[in-house]
C-alpha cells in the first residue's frame, strides 16, 4: 500500500516532482499526483516499492523547469509520516565562514537580519551539501544562521543556498 509522505499545496495544472536527498545526494525522484478538488499534490511511495529506504531525507518539490517550489525534511519509517512543503523562496545567499560548523555559520547576501528566517528552511544549492535542507533555528541578530538539526558536514565557505518555506 502506498503512503503519501509529501504533499504540496499549489496552483492546479502543474507537473511536479518530489526529490528526496540523503547524505549521499539525490536518493529518489517521485512524480507528484494532483488532486484537483483540493489543489494538493502528493508523492506516493511505500517501503514495498523500494523507492525510499527508512531514513532521514531533505525533500524538494520542483516544477517541470527545475525551479524549487518548496522544501522540507522527512524522517521516513515507511508509514504515514507526512511533510508539507511549500512557501516562496525568501532569500538567496552564500556561506561566508571559513570556520563554519555543522550547525552554525555566518552568511552573506541576505536582505534581512538572519533572525527573520527562523522556522524556514535553508537548502544548499551548491557544494558537497547540494540538496540538503535544514530548518533554521531562532537566531538573535546579525548574519549568523543556526540550524535546528546539525548537518553531516560543515558547509564550505562560499557555498550557495536558498531559504524557503513558511515561518
Amino acid at each position: 500500500m502506498a503512503n503519501h509522505p509529501v504533499n504540496y499545496h499549489g496552483a492546479t495544472g502543474q507537473t511536479l516532482t518530489a526529490k528526496f536527498y540523503d547524505t549521499s545526494g539525490l536518493a529518489a525522484s517521485v512524480a507528484m499526483t494532483e488532486s484537483p478538488t483540493t489543489r494538493y499534490y502528493v508523492a506516493a511511495t511505500s517501503l514495498d516499492d523500494g523507492v525510499l529506504a527508512v531514513g532521514s531525507y531533505s525533500v524538494r518539490v520542483e516544477n517541470a523547469g527545475g525551479s524549487i517550489l518548496g522544501v522540507g525534511t522527512l524522517d521516513w519509517s515507511g508509514s504515514a509520516e507526512i511533510v508539507s512543503v511549500g512557501g516562496d523562496i525568501a532569500a538567496n545567499g552564500t556561506v561566508d565562514d571559513a570556520a563554519a560548523t555543522t550547525s552554525e555559520f555566518d552568511v552573506a547576501g541576505l536582505a534581512l537580519d538572519a533572525s527573520a528566517y527562523a522556522g524556514q528552511f535553508l537548502v544548499f544549492t551548491g557544494g558537497d551539501l547540494v540538496g540538503v535542507a535544514r530548518e533554521i533555528k531562532n537566531t538573535s541578530t546579525g548574519t549568523t544562521i543556526v540550524l535546528k538539526k546539525p548537518l553531516s558536514e560543515a558547509p564550505a565557505d562560499t557555498t550557495s543556498f536558498i531559504i524557503a518555506g513558511s515561518a
